[in-house]
């Protein structure tokens, strides 16, 4: 068979035709040559694929939308988005996406695909990274706009690949400031403010959320993915089983996720708490007992919305703020994990208690993990007196505790 003079495979070893234009096609597409991806590997089925293309590309059908003006960027963003949309099945990716695609137009203007170069895409780099958005965020955006010019170069809409090489990835420095933990008196007007929740039909879980955060030192998610059989016995004290189990969650499976290693423990409820928190486990009617694991519907009532106010926080007016060098700006001193930070202090003022004691309680990842749970300091009836010692002042009501 003779060699096709236009068939070549890329650095991929895919097959790919460049197709020289007469002067009709070159006045129609814009170009003199049109570069297009066969998707293929088989020199065979390369073959069989040119007839296609070439008669979409002679009869001026190639790469041709439904628009009036299929030259303009958007155009080529709505193909883009629709055959993804055709091919992943995925409405969250279609919109994240479109919404990342728009911004990057609206920043280099709705041009002709033809007048876009390496200048616009260097100058959006800039831009995106000038804008108060997480690493993550800027990354995602970098990513999508990559994997657009991609599919044009692909697709032959473009001769000669836009260089995407300056579209760099921001370095993900997860260090940050630290949040500050809440006074005592901040302790108690919160946990005042979520008593009238306690036996309340739908809202019962911001009373209990809290009441656990501050008395167990837990990260968000390890109480809001609590379940009814997370409440064991273990040496004869009720505790929190911290797990990653499998657990049915509309209609499917929900896998529970922990931080580390170590944050996989036993946690004993606080005796002041442990009747009342019984009844309220046993009256759950969903299997998750503060609803929805992710713990959005906690955070969001604590941090985001309350009343009118910016979540419970603002309500009560804790607003103080604390400048971070990672984002150049003020946040917010005191959030949902700073109960866990409260929790951890209120253990330190007390002398009594050893640090690898407290680390094996709040699961610290640099907690001796050796120790046995049933060796003598260890055994959760003397972890059980570590959490019973915690006293923001005058509440929770200490006289149960020995």
């Amino acid at each position: 068979m003779a060699k096709i003079k236009y068939l070549t495979q890329d650095n991929n070893k895919t097959y790919y035709i460049r197709h020289p234009l007469n002067a009709e096609l070159r006045e129609f597409y814009g170009k003199k040559v049109i570069k297009h991806s066969l998707h293929t590997k088989n020199y065979k089925e390369a073959v069989k694929k040119i007839a296609i293309a070439t008669d979409d590309i002679n009869n001026k059908r190639y790469g041709i939308t439904n628009t009036k003006a299929s030259d303009f960027l958007r155009d080529y963003v709505d193909l883009y988005l629709a055959k993804k949309l055709a091919n992943e099945g995925a409405q969250a990716t279609y919109v994240g996406n479109k919404i990342i695609l728009d911004r990057f137009i609206n920043f280099v203007g709705n041009i002709r695909l033809t007048f876009v170069n390496d200048k616009h895409l260097r100058d959006y780099d800039t831009f995106i990274k000038t804008q108060r958005l997480r690493p993550n965020t800027i990354n995602v955006n970098i990513t999508v706009v990559k994997m657009f010019f991609k599919w044009l170069y692909n697709q032959a809409y473009l001769d000669i690949p836009i260089r995407t090489t300056m579209l760099e990835d921001v370095k993900n420095n997860n260090v940050s400031v630290q949040r500050l933990r809440f006074t005592d008196d901040e302790v108690l007007k919160i946990l005042d403010h979520v008593k009238q929740f306690k036996h309340h039909k739908s809202y019962s879980f911001r009373y209990w959320a809290f009441q656990l955060y501050f008395y167990t030192g837990c990260r968000k998610t390890e109480i809001s993915q609590l379940t009814k059989s997370d409440l064991i016995i273990d040496d004869d004290t009720y505790c929190l089983n911290l797990n990653t189990n499998l657990v049915p969650y509309k209609k499917s499976v929900f896998q529970k996720h922990l931080k580390n290693d170590t944050a996989h423990r036993l946690v004993p409820v606080h005796q002041s708490l442990l009747f009342d928190f019984m009844d309220f486990v046993n009256s759950s009617k969903s299997e998750f007992l503060f609803g929805n694991p992710d713990g959005k519907k906690i955070g969001y009532f604590f941090q985001d919305a309350y009343r009118g106010k910016k979540g419970l926080l603002g309500y009560l007016g804790i607003t103080e703020t604390i400048y971070d060098p990672k984002f150049d700006k003020h946040v917010t001193a005191k959030t949902l994990h700073s109960t866990r930070y409260s929790f951890i202090n209120n253990l330190k003022q007390q002398i009594k208690f050893k640090t690898d004691q407290i680390n094996l309680l709040v699961g610290h990842k640099d907690a001796d993990v050796l120790h046995n749970r049933y060796t003598e300091n260890y055994r959760m009836k003397n972890i059980k007196k570590v959490v019973d010692s915690v006293n923001y002042t005058s509440s929770p009501d200490l006289s149960l505790v020995d």
